[in-house]
C-alpha cells in the first residue's frame, strides 16, 4: 500500500515538472519564461499576453514578431506607458533583448496584443507561438491560459 502511494507521488511530481518545464524554453543565448494570455469574455476581439526574456548572451537580440496560428493572424508587441495620468499604448515593431538583461512583458509596459480573435480564450487554453528573434532564430512555445484579469507572475529563473 505504501509502495503505491509512493509511486502515485513520484508520477504526480513528474507531470509537475513536465508541466513547468513546458513553459520554459530556451534558444540560443535567450531563456524564456512562462508565457500566458489573460481569458477573455465570449465574443472579444483581442487578448493580452505576457513572458519574460533572459538574454544571457553578449549581444543584444531582437524579437522581430510573433506569430499564432489558431488563435490571431495578426500578434503585436505594444508599449504602455502612463503620461500625466493618461495611458498610452502604441505598437512596437521590434522589441531589443539587451544583452546581460531580462526583459518583462508585463501589464505595466511592453506585452503582447492578440488582435481580431479566432475565438475566446479559457483559462484551460494552450496556443502554439512562434517567437522570431534576430539572433535566436525562430523559438516554439506555447502561451498558457490565465484566468480572466489576471496578471501572471513573471520571472525568470536564469
Amino acid at each position: 500500500m505504501r509502495f503505491g502511494f509512493l509511486v502515485l507521488a513520484v508520477s504526480a511530481s513528474m507531470s509537475f515538472a513536465s508541466f513547468a518545464d513546458a513553459h520554459e524554453y530556451k534558444a540560443g543565448d535567450l531563456f524564456i519564461a512562462h508565457p500566458a494570455i489573460n481569458a477573455t469574455p465570449s465574443g472579444a476581439k483581442v487578448a493580452v499576453g505576457y513572458f519574460t526574456i533572459k538574454n544571457n548572451g553578449s549581444a543584444d537580440d531582437v524579437l522581430l514578431g510573433i506569430d499564432t496560428p489558431g488563435l490571431t493572424k495578426r500578434t503585436e508587441i505594444h508599449s504602455m506607458t502612463m503620461d500625466g495620468g493618461v495611458m498610452k499604448m502604441r505598437k512596437l515593431e521590434t522589441l531589443t533583448i539587451p544583452a546581460g538583461q531580462e526583459t518583462k512583458l508585463s501589464p505595466s509596459g511592453n506585452h503582447v496584443m492578440f488582435m481580431d480573435l479566432d475565438k475566446a480564450v479559457t483559462a484551460e487554453d494552450e496556443f502554439e507561438a512562434t517567437l522570431h528573434f534576430k539572433n535566436a532564430g525562430a523559438v516554439k512555445v506555447l502561451f498558457a491560459g490565465e484566468p480572466m484579469g489576471s496578471a501572471p507572475a513573471i520571472h525568470a529563473h536564469h
